[in-house]
């Protein structure tokens, strides 16, 4: 874990100055105003031979600042209305991609209780066109789209604005509960879900960004990452311009929107991306003041997202326990098997002429650690022994009852090292005898005492003797 954790010591450490230019705000503030004032026009239209009844679903169309279509698809719990309204999520895709030519792939936040609104970029991957000229000044990328021209007609205005319109879409929803709304989304949907945090601090309850992309321009050109690259390729022909490029991009650049951000934001960062560098990724994120969480995926690359953790993550933050004096009120959404069932069981089976059948069985729910216990946690270990590891390897898909304990609260699973051979088994000891010894006064009180130095594993041990503190699970062991 040596390695891993030296890069993660410089990534917390790793800084970059903001680029804003001095008109930066009053940019953002007029374009936010015209956002605000705009009449999208919502249009929803059934989705054609929908075989699930315990969804509503719509092929939507709202109109840009332009007068743009901008297509999505709307997807909504039957129970979902104007007496029960629901807290909604907008996915953001990444970089040429689209909505997808069905929605069923997105059910299983519909099933979860969440208005669902599954957006499309302009001059992707998918229908939407642009009713304004974009020219692409290097290659075919987006990202050079009107690149010559001033910032008011770059692609990526119109590309966000477009999307903060279609926030303010999922907010007028009458089955839709304002303000629990969450905007969510890797690579190019990441960092545009970071972007509209800041821009729309009033409207956004919790930002999901998966290795996000948008940020830190002047780096990811320098470098030549994804379509920053295309930008490299204008700036060799023009190197004149690269002064006024540098300058357009930073309105446009995620980092310089971090510190506007209040809700609570959850990234995740691949330390093996190519795409988006993790320096690139920490380089906004250590600027955020708002409460916020990082998983590192230690061998993960761009394209390694965790799309369950994104469920968990709106789950915890928007399903809220309620608390009344001493008693706890658990919100549980009456979800039946169908509707979890049917979206697997149907398209495949049909597809082929067949039939399905699906049998469930009673276990336990995947386990949800909270972000504010992991980190008062990890400030006590670290308090009591500066120099051991501390690692957060997030929530984990096997669980004991603990992943049910943490469904209706707050719950931490923490596991500490000095251990040897594997857990559960005849083998499994504790060689060092520092773990075993109570507090002291001259300790913190705190039921785990810190490591004395120089442990040993005991005599015929099979395993490695691990000191670091962990919370998790036992990744740990696969690592040699």
């Amino acid at each position: 874990m040596y390695f891993i954790e030296k890069q993660l010591e410089e990534l917390r450490r790793f800084e970059s100055p903001l680029t804003r230019a001095e008109d930066f705000d009053f940019f953002w503030e007029a374009a936010s105003g015209k956002v605000m004032h705009h009449d999208f026009h919502a249009e929803n239209r059934p989705a054609e031979h929908c075989p699930f009844p315990d969804f509503r679903i719509y092929d939507t169309r709202i109109y840009g600042l332009d007068g743009t279509p901008v297509h999505a698809w709307t997807l909504l719990p039957a129970f979902a209305s104007r007496e029960r309204r629901v807290p909604a999520v907008v996915l953001f895709h990444g970089g040429n991609g689209s909505r997808g030519k069905n929605p069923y792939t997105r059910l299983h936040f519909a099933a979860a209780g969440f208005a669902v609104i599954v957006s499309e970029f302009r001059l992707q991957g998918g229908a939407t066109r642009s009713n304004t000229p974009i020219k692409y000044c290097a290659g075919k990328s987006f990202a050079t789209g009107n690149l010559d021209q001033d910032k008011e007609n770059y692609y990526f205005h119109h590309a966000f604005t477009d999307q903060m319109l279609m926030v303010r879409y999922a907010m007028s929803l009458e089955e839709v509960d304002a303000s629990r709304v969450a905007v969510a989304g890797a690579s190019q949907g990441g960092g545009t879900s970071l972007i509209l945090a800041g821009l729309m601090k009033k409207e956004i309850a919790l930002c999901i960004a998966s290795v996000p992309s948008c940020t830190c321009w002047e780096r990811r050109i320098f470098t030549r990452t994804a379509c920053a690259a295309e930008i490299a390729k204008y700036l060799e022909l023009h190197p004149e311009r690269t002064e006024q490029i540098f300058r357009l991009m930073s309105y446009f650049d995620a980092m310089n929107f971090r510190d506007r951000i209040v809700c609570p934001v959850e990234v995740q960062c691949s330390l093996k991306d190519a795409l988006v560098p993790p320096e690139c990724v920490y380089a906004g994120y250590n600027r955020i003041r708002a409460p916020k969480n990082i998983r590192n995926y230690p061998f993960g690359e761009h394209h390694d997202v965790d799309g369950q953790q994104w469920l968990l993550d709106l789950c915890a933050y928007l399903h809220p326990e309620k608390i009344r004096g001493k008693k706890l009120e658990m919100r549980i959404e009456r979800i039946s098997l169908r509707r979890v069932c049917n979206p697997v069981k149907h398209p495949y089976a049909t597809a082929f002429g067949g039939g399905a059948e699906i049998t469930t069985e009673s276990g336990y729910l995947p386990f949800c650690s909270s972000p504010g216990l992991e980190k008062n946690h990890e400030t006590k270990m670290k308090r009591l022994d500066p120099d051991s590891g501390f690692y957060n390897y997030g929530h984990r898909a096997s669980s004991t009852d603990m992943g049910d304990v943490g469904m209706i609260m707050p719950a931490l699973h923490a596991c500490n090292g000095g251990t040897a051979d594997g857990p559960h088994t005849a083998e499994f000891s504790v060689p060092d005898p520092a773990y075993l010894r109570p507090p002291t006064a001259g300790n913190e009180r705190c039921g785990t005492a810190p490591r004395r130095r120089g442990c040993r594993v005991r005599p015929g041990g099979k395993g490695p003797n691990l000191r670091e503190n962990n919370i998790g699970n036992f990744l740990r062991k696969t690592i040699k």
